[in-house]
């Protein structure tokens, strides 16, 4: 597994980058009509957006720079002349095409029957593949996912949420031996795992205006068979129960 930037590092940096940008503007190095610009909210979310791909979460990643992207058109368009009506009508249309092509990309993978689960899924913009070695791939947007994983052995997988809910519950499956990874991307959703208690989890957040807890009254101690979750939420949570 590669190497990976932590929630306090990546804050860390961006703020040193911001001081540093801000002291070259207000000493007439960089031209201060681009102040706003650069210093704005929406360069933050593009720069959490570089964080998620750093991190290996690319769905996210993708997605937060694309939210960034879209809306700093409108103040560039005040700074470089451009035609403000027509930009401000392409923001809406650009941005749910961005989220389609990721729904296309999503279904596009392979599906594969899910006889070894029981789940529901809730309207149309969410996706549950399950594959044959019991790997799972969660992608919703708007929407839920409830599932209960009934194959004999869960090996990790991906989930991926924007403003939805996702509910796994893994007390029917159990651990490979070695290490087990979830990753997990939600942004302004909620993701709830239902777990033994006596599985050993390990949990490596990055969380911004949310997080995530681990509610079960004990973790398991068995090294040999490991859960690593490592989420990262924007303006959403999650926890597991038992």
């Amino acid at each position: 597994m590669g190497k990976r930037i932590s929630g306090k590092l990546l804050v860390g940096g961006l703020i040193i980058i911001a001081g540093v940008l801000a002291l070259l503007f207000n000493v007439g190095v960089l031209p201060l009509a681009w102040k706003d610009i650069v210093l704005s909210w929406q360069i933050l979310l593009i720069a959490i957006g570089v964080g998620h791909l750093i991190n290996r979460h690319y769905v996210g990643g993708i997605i937060w720079i694309a939210i960034g992207i879209t809306f700093l058109l409108t103040p560039l368009s005040y700074l470089m002349g451009f035609n403000y009506p027509m930009i401000h009508q392409l923001i809406w249309p650009v941005f749910l095409i961005l989220i389609g092509f990721l729904l296309i990309v999503s279904h596009s993978r392979r599906h594969h029957p899910y006889k070894h689960t029981f789940w529901k899924k809730h309207d149309k913009y969410s996706s549950c593949n399950l594959s044959d070695d019991g790997k799972i791939d969660y992608n919703v947007i708007m929407s839920g996912i409830e599932e209960i994983f009934l194959k004999p052995v869960f090996r990790g997988g991906e989930i991926n949420n924007i403003m939805g809910g996702v509910e796994l519950d893994l007390r029917r499956t159990s651990l490979p031996e070695g290490q087990t990874v979830l990753k997990m991307d939600a942004i302004c959703g909620g993701i709830t795992l239902y777990i033994p208690e006596d599985w050993n989890v390990e949990i490596k957040t990055s969380a911004t205006l949310g997080g995530f807890s681990d509610k079960r009254l004990t973790n398991g101690t068995d090294e040999t068979h490991k859960l690593i979750i490592i989420a990262s939420f924007i303006m959403g949570g999650g926890e597991i129960k038992c």
